[in-house]
């Protein structure tokens, strides 16, 4: 873990405690926020729509791309309504705030009785326009609107203006002052992928202290059009999701932006196919849920791009092939509150959730890994938090606001480190299942091959065995802790248990294979004819012996092999460079003490060698073919298997 710790930060992701770098390989779920991480959340204005009278019947007017616009209700609006403060517009963020003061070309300052006011120059001849700010009512993920009350002095009057998601300020105006097909005008710039508000305002003639309750200025307004942003993907936002979709990691979205907007975007980077297609897994289907008046739910699903009815059959969202589901926050929200088995489905299946307040973000984590699902959640904003803390492994896209929530987070502001960090917790657990797999085997062998010995009444010396456990098997403990992660993520997923019945078999296949090539080889010592019997005793074990030389000669290679075999579906031992000179040093001294042991060498290891040359080598080659059995054991049952 202290190794990935240091790779991650060459990555730009830093984390605060190192200990959940491995819980990052068991992930099996990514949520991704939209605005700011995949997109860039540097907002551009698109242009404006405005309602006007024609022949007495209000209408909507087409898009208005214009950065020049004209005196009036939309303009004070772009200058008041917002949260931005003298200090706040200094900054770097690209907001939708920033972007429509600076369509509206104003200026702010702070007056000597601490009141704001923004002003302009000229218009229209009416000298120098001044607007102090009353009340400023900030944007709220609940109610996804932000609003000001407002006192234009050079027309002296007061306002109320609201901007935000369109649903809810047409809720707040007068159905009369809504053009035809507005919502229709919508869904076409948002199923484009723009962000669309809407604004809205009324006068306030009476005294400027009465209207205090929210519910007193959201009501009876006007309507007085939309306004269109665009927010183009972020860097290398599409490769991303390729990555982790090709490592076999479940991609979701969850967003409090509008479904459409949510849905173009998923099909950009890759959460969603991009057209429909034949297969079922390739169809886009929303869910809706409303409830009756007995209160009982009401399930609907469609196609989204042709709008045609989807039967759900009895086993929906636990088909083998099902298709992407898409909901909204209300639909959510119903499902969850009916506590059926409904929502579990949508999740198993969703990869779209829309109109997300923070606290239905969080709610989805939780179910998320309620349901078995390893969940990494990926977000760059305060309303992320509560999510970011409720997931396995919360990434924060910025080291301010939501980075406080988080165990991780990128000093810059780039979703490429998702992957960094993902491939980095699998390759610390692939290094702990490698580690605890050599250690298992190798301590297995050797405690065979001593009780082998022990039976003949012979056991291996004290050199050997400081050998085995000081130079081979510690020299190898520490190269496979220090191998660095793939160039690609792995596709294979950690499960909690390390040890599952697939790898166990595995292991006892392997231990097997081995412990018979030693006594198949210790019986075809016996049969050499150079071969010498040393004679024993009852009372004590002896030490030096042919059959204690050769099983050790053996075993020093066998116990190489599991670093070699369980490693087989992660990163090969040759490029770990480190790994490759231990090993080429181990097998020169193997070999070496096989085949030309000096004088010292035997007196240190009281060694019974071999007058045959030939029998020497092929200690070699037993090893050799013992190692090639084994991994093509490993091929049969790990490598060539289903990655879960």
């Amino acid at each position: 873990a202290v190794v990935s710790t240091q790779s991650t930060g060459r990555e730009m992701i830093v984390t605060r405690n190192f200990r959940r770098i491995p819980v990052a390989g068991k992930v099996h779920s990514i949520v991704f926020d939209k605005t700011g991480t995949l997109t860039r959340n540097k907002v551009e204005y698109i242009g404006h729509l405005a309602v006007y009278r024609e022949n007495g019947d209000i209408q909507l007017s087409g898009i208005d791309t214009s950065t020049d616009i004209a005196q009036g209700d939309i303009l004070y609006l772009m200058a008041t309504c917002h949260s931005l403060t003298p200090q706040s517009l200094q900054s770097k963020d690209h907001t939708i705030d920033k972007e429509l003061f600076r369509v509206a070309e104003w200026d702010m300052v702070e007056a000597e009785d601490k009141t704001l006011k923004v002003y302009s120059g000229k218009i229209d001849n009416l000298g120098e326009c001044k607007i102090s700010f009353i009340r400023r009512i900030p944007f709220h993920s609940d109610k996804r609107t932000q609003s000001v009350v407002a006192e234009i002095e050079h027309e002296n009057r007061v306002a109320y203006y609201i901007n935000g998601m369109p649903q809810k300020v047409i809720e707040c105006c007068k159905p009369k002052t809504i053009p035809p097909f507005t919502r229709q005008r919508i869904q076409a710039f948002t199923k484009q992928g723009y962000i669309v508000t809407a604004m809205a305002y009324k006068n306030l003639k009476e005294d400027k202290g009465k209207y205090k309750e929210l519910k007193d200025l959201q009501k009876d307004l006007i309507f007085l059009g939309l306004l269109v942003f665009g927010d183009k993907l972020a860097d290398g936002a599409k490769d991303v999701i390729k990555s982790l979709n090709e490592a076999r990691f479940t991609t979701l979205m969850c967003t409090g932006d509008n479904l459409d907007t949510a849905v173009y975007t998923a099909r950009q980077v890759g959460i969603l196919p991009e057209a429909k297609g034949v297969r079922e897994r390739d169809r886009v289907v929303e869910i809706t849920a409303t409830s009756d008046k007995h209160g009982g739910l009401i399930i609907k699903a469609h196609d989204y791009d042709d709008g045609s009815e989807y039967m759900l059959s009895s086993a929906w969202g636990d088909s083998w092939d099902p298709p992407n589901y898409v909901i909204n926050g209300e639909t959510f929200h119903i499902l969850d509150n009916y506590g059926g088995t409904e929502l579990d489905r949508v999740i198993q299946a969703g990869k779209v959730f829309a109109e997300m307040i923070p606290d239905r973000k969080k709610h989805l984590v939780e179910l998320l890994r309620k349901m078995g699902h390893e969940t990494c959640m990926v977000g760059d904003g305060s309303n992320d938090n509560a999510a970011l803390q409720a997931a396995d492994v919360g990434i924060s896209l910025r080291n301010s606001e939501s980075g406080f929530a988080a165990p991780f987070y990128s000093i810059e502001k780039d979703v490429r480190s998702v992957p960094v960090l993902l491939n980095e917790g699998r390759t610390v657990l692939a290094q702990l299942l490698t580690i605890l797999m050599f250690t298992a085997c190798y301590s297995i062998l050797g405690i065979f091959a001593e009780s082998m010995m022990y039976s003949l009444f012979y056991e291996l010396s004290e050199a050997e065995w400081i050998y085995i456990d000081l130079i081979l098997v510690m020299s190898i403990d520490l190269m496979l802790g220090y191998s660095e992660s793939r160039e690609t993520i792995a596709t294979s997923r950690r499960s909690r248990q390390f040890f599952n019945s697939l790898r166990l078999l595995s292991m006892l296949c392997f231990l097997s294979v081995c412990t018979a090539v030693q006594v198949s080889f210790l019986f075809y010592l016996k049969v050499q004819p150079w071969y010498v019997h040393v004679e024993t005793t009852t009372s004590e074990l002896t030490e030096g012996s042919m059959e204690a030389t050769y099983i050790f000669l053996l075993i020093i290679f066998q116990m190489t092999f599991p670093a070699i075999v369980y490693t087989m579906d992660r990163e090969p031992v040759y490029k770990n460079r480190f790994m490759l000179c231990v090993f080429a040093i181990l097998y020169t001294v193997n070999t070496y003490l096989d085949i030309f042991p000096d004088k010292l060498v035997i007196q240190i290891f009281e060694f019974y060698v071999s007058p045959s040359m030939w029998f020497r080598v092929q200690v070699i080659l037993i090893s050799a073919a013992n190692l090639v059995v084994t991994i093509i054991i490993e091929i049969i049952f790990i490598v060539t298997r289903p990655k879960n």
